[in-house]
């Protein structure tokens, strides 16, 4: 083997070592990105949630506001009658 063959052959391991580093540099920072969706994903699905019991606890509170009128009402009636 000559000097510029053991070279080139040299080059060529340190070149793929560098692309294995480079490859496996990207499939962390990809990870990274992954993981970083996924918690946005459960933050959205947590604020829908919310929302959604936020909205169920409002007409939950305005159901309950009619009905503390109508028995008002029908208190005054019962003292206006007598």
């Amino acid at each position: 083997m000559s000097v510029n063959s053991f070279s080139t052959s040299n080059l060529k391991e340190q070149e793929q070592e560098f692309l294995n580093d480079h490859e496996t540099q990207i499939l962390y920072e990809l990870r990274g990105i992954l993981n970083t969706v996924e918690s946005i994903n459960r933050t959205i699905l947590d604020a829908i949630q919310l929302t959604s019991s936020g909205g169920r606890l409002y007409e939950a509170q305005q159901r309950s506001n009619a009905g503390l009128d109508e028995f008002k009402k029908l208190i005054g009636n019962i003292f206006i009658g007598n």
